[in-house]
């Protein structure tokens, strides 16, 4: 069989591959109803996914047309996309995890045995049965556990590979990014409708009720993170279907688990995560409801306190603020504090009862940030060169403590009386704010938060007056008696006391050339999902992903890329989303 195909002209052979991806494309319309479907369908995605991977061995993202020989065909096979969407989606939502009577080959690896490696091998051996045991007797897969489902986790590298090829730059049409933006939910009548005219099997549509319901399953991989950020962004049907649900604590829930357990190597999915988040709180709605919903018990995997009787407002908020916190203290990657912060500003008009802990996490990072700029600020005047950071870093920093403090006084501004925590909280830190007073740039701002501080601190100081004068002497400041004092005198405060300020309002834009960082980040969820089990791949010869020298694998065969976060970076830096301000009233 070599010997004949490599006698085949060159052309001929890429008519026959064409052909085959043809029929693979069809294949996966079919459901995986016994052990030679899934098998079918395993190979038919894997396929596809080897004959788009010439892009894998291009330096550049945007190539011109032919750099593609086998993926540009499929692009132009319109009237399958649809379908195709579809039908991947299908396959990802399903989790089907493989038959039991089933075994997937595992490339051998390159290097020859030695003593010490056989002698780890048993020794993890050993290891990993009882640990083994134990998964399988008490814990369940979950959905989003690429070895329980191989069909699945493919389906969905397939579909993200495909759906962030740049074939504009080819003059081609990516029918699957189309399918994506224009998905509609099967269970309403706008599926029934296709918009614009077009004919009913040139719309891809997919139950969004299936769709949200994989997403709200527990924390997301990188691949379904990816896949949910590209709904929200590019499909209004699902956004406006997710905007409108009565329950989003079981979608936002685990996007914050995972922010919150996010690792500092796996940038990208850090990012991908708090966009998420930024998109939804575009929409004054949610952003509303999100403060009503009160979350049952307590937040178990929150490990600095126990956080009980929480909003899913206030949640947000400790987990964003704790984002920022650890990462504003290097400023080398500003899209992550930006566009974290651009987040609180969007949701800080629809505050109320905001929790302790969030109010002293919002009032404490302000306080840090204050002081860092102060001391920094008062360096540069001074000329200390040793001390003094470069001019741009101390005009971020000073970016960042302004958007804190529109966050708090927008809150107070707007509500004040619904958030006696965050009250207490300024009183607490007001040493701070009162050293902000008459620097550039910040007057209003200070000014309305040290309005804040003086009627407070009036209104204490007469209590206390009036109890220095009483026969049992001076009043016992406790947190609660504070807080009660606190709520009972603003029944007397007035809104006007504070000057009016402009909202600060932000949108999520993608760059002119989001493909210079999607396309590598997709494929290096590829190669680290296949790699060592299903393919084998030689990554010394990947142009796209130059950074990457090594792909490790786990003991449960998902993989991950050495270098990806800092390769991820660079990208993002260079060309990746970013939140951009707009005037008060524009979303």
């Amino acid at each position: 069989m070599t010997s004949k195909m490599s006698t085949l002209p060159c052309m001929q052979v890429r008519s026959v591959l064409i052909k085959l991806m043809s029929v693979c494309a069809v294949l996966l319309l079919c459901p995986a109803s016994d052990e030679l479907s899934y098998l079918v369908l395993l190979e038919a995605a894997l396929l596809l996914l080897v004959c788009a991977s010439t892009q894998l061995y291009t330096q550049h993202t945007a190539a011109p047309r032919g750099t593609h020989p086998l993926l540009e065909p499929l692009m132009e096979q319109q009237q399958l996309s649809a379908a195709l969407v579809s039908a991947l989606l299908g396959l990802v939502v399903a989790c089907q995890p493989m038959p039991t009577k089933l075994a997937l080959h595992s490339p051998p690896t390159r290097s020859r045995p030695t003593v010490m490696r056989l002698v780890r091998s048993a020794a993890a051996t050993v290891f990993w049965i009882p640990l083994r045991t134990y998964q399988y007797i008490v814990r369940q897969k979950h959905p989003h556990d690429g070895a329980g489902s191989p069909l699945s986790d493919l389906a969905l590298t397939l579909l993200l590979v495909l759906a962030h090829y740049p074939a504009h730059h080819a003059q081609l049409q990516n029918g699957v990014r189309q399918g994506l933006h224009q998905l509609q939910d099967t269970g309403s009548l706008a599926a029934a409708s296709p918009r614009n005219g077009q004919a009913a099997g040139s719309v891809s549509s997919f139950s969004f009720a299936r769709l949200y319901d994989y997403f709200a399953a527990g924390p997301q991989s990188e691949g379904s993170t990816l896949l949910l950020y590209t709904l929200l962004h590019g499909c209004k049907s699902f956004q406006e279907y997710v905007l409108v649900r009565s329950d989003p604590e079981t979608l936002l829930v685990p996007v914050l688990q995972q922010l919150y357990r996010a690792n500092k190597r796996r940038a990208n999915h850090l990012y991908m995560l708090q966009i998420i988040i930024l998109i939804l709180s575009q929409d004054t709605s949610f952003s509303h409801n999100i403060h009503k919903v009160l979350l049952p018990g307590s937040v178990t995997w929150y490990q600095e306190r126990m956080l009980q009787k929480i909003s899913l407002g206030s949640l947000v908020f400790v987990v964003l603020l704790r984002t920022v916190h650890k990462n504003v203290g290097q400023l080398q990657d500003l899209y992550l504090p930006t566009n974290t912060l651009a987040a609180l500003a969007n949701l800080a008009p629809q505050v109320i009862s905001l929790h302790s802990h969030a109010a002293q996490r919002l009032v404490g990072l302000t306080a840090l940030l204050a002081r860092r700029w102060l001391k920094i600020s008062q360096s540069s005047a001074a000329g200390d060169v040793v001390l003094s950071p470069p001019p741009q870093d101390l005009q971020v920093l000073g970016d960042f403590l302004r958007i804190l403090l529109e966050v708090i006084n927008c809150i107070l501004a707007l509500n004040l009386a619904r958030n006696p925590d965050l009250v207490y909280a300024l009183l607490h830190k007001q040493e701070v704010f009162a050293q902000l007073r008459g620097q550039q740039g910040l007057t209003d701002l200070v000014n309305n938060l040290q309005a804040v501080i003086d009627y407070f601190n009036s209104k204490l100081e007469s209590i206390n007056s009036n109890y220095a004068t009483a026969p049992e002497g001076q009043a016992e400041w406790s947190v609660d008696r504070v807080l009660e004092l606190v709520q009972s005198f603003t029944q007397s405060w007035r809104p006007n006391r504070l000057k009016h300020l402009p909202e600060m309002r932000f949108v999520y834009e993608e760059e002119a050339a989001p493909e210079e960082f999607f396309v590598p980040y997709c494929w290096s969820l590829a190669v680290a999902g296949t790699a060592g089990r299903l393919l084998s791949w030689n990554l010394g010869q990947m142009a796209l992903l130059t950074q990457l020298s090594e792909v490790e694998v786990s003991g449960d065969g998902t993989g991950s890329l050495e270098g990806q976060a800092s390769a991820a970076s660079s990208h993002w830096s260079d060309e990746g989303p970013a939140a951009h301000a707009q005037p008060d009233g524009i979303v």
